[in-house]
C-alpha cells in the first residue's frame, strides 16, 4: 500500500508481522528489493499480481502526488525498471503481468518456506504456516486477514477447531 501511495489502516500491521516470520524462519530477506518498483515486481513473483481496482486508486495517488505510476494507466502492463549494464541508466521495458508470474512459481512463498525447513520441521505444519502468512500477505487489504482470523487460523491454534467440532450442540432447559 505504501509503495503505490494507497491510504493503510492496522492491516498493515498483519503484513510487516508476516514478513518478519518468513524472513525468521528462511534466515533470508522475503523481498530483496533495490528499490520501489524492484520490490513491486518481488511482491508480484511471490503472491500474484495486483487487482486492477488497487492500480487505479494507484494511478489515482500518484496523480495527486505528481508522481510516474509503476503500471500503465492504459492496458496495467507493469513498467518494469532494469539498469543498463553500461551506462548504468534506467531502462522501462512494459510487461504483462502474465509475462512476469509464468515464471514466478518457485518464488512462491509456500516453496520459499518448504525449501527453507530443517529436516525436523514438520511438512504439514510449514503449510499450515505458510497459508497463514499468504493470508497475512494478500497484497489488497481489503482481502487479507483479519487479526481475529489470524489468531484463530490453524496454524496458531489447531485445538481451537478440534474443540469446536468435538463439542456437542447444547441442549436447551428443561422447565
Amino acid at each position: 500500500e505504501v509503495i503505490l501511495g494507497l491510504k493503510y489502516d492496522k492491516s498493515i500491521d498483519l503484513w510487516s508481522l508476516a514478513v518478519t516470520l518468513a524472513e525468521l524462519f528462511t534466515g533470508s530477506v522475503l523481498f530483496p528489493g533495490n528499490t520501489n518498483n524492484d520490490m513491486l515486481q518481488r511482491f508480484m513473483d511471490c503472491l500474484g499480481p495486483f487487482s486492477n481496482k488497487m492500480l487505479r486508486r494507484h494511478f489515482l495517488s500518484y496523480q495527486k502526488l505528481q508522481l510516474q505510476p509503476h503500471f500503465d494507466p492504459e492496458d496495467y502492463r507493469f513498467k518494469m525498471q532494469t539498469f543498463d549494464k553500461v551506462t548504468g541508466k534506467p531502462v522501462i521495458q512494459h510487461v504483462h503481468l502474465n509475462e512476469l508470474l509464468s515464471s514466478s512459481s518457485k518464488k512462491q512463498l509456500v516453496h520459499v518456506l518448504l525449501k527453507a525447513k530443517s529436516a525436523s520441521d514438520d511438512r504439514g505444519s510449514v503449510l499450515k504456516f505458510s497459508d497463514l502468512l499468504v493470508r497475512c500477505l494478500a497484497l489488497d487489504p481489503h482481502k487479507r486477514i483479519s487479526i481475529q482470523d489470524a489468531l484463530s487460523h490453524d496454524f496458531i491454534s489447531p485445538a481451537t477447531k478440534k474443540k469446536t467440532l468435538d463439542k456437542a450442540p447444547e441442549q436447551p432447559p428443561i422447565i
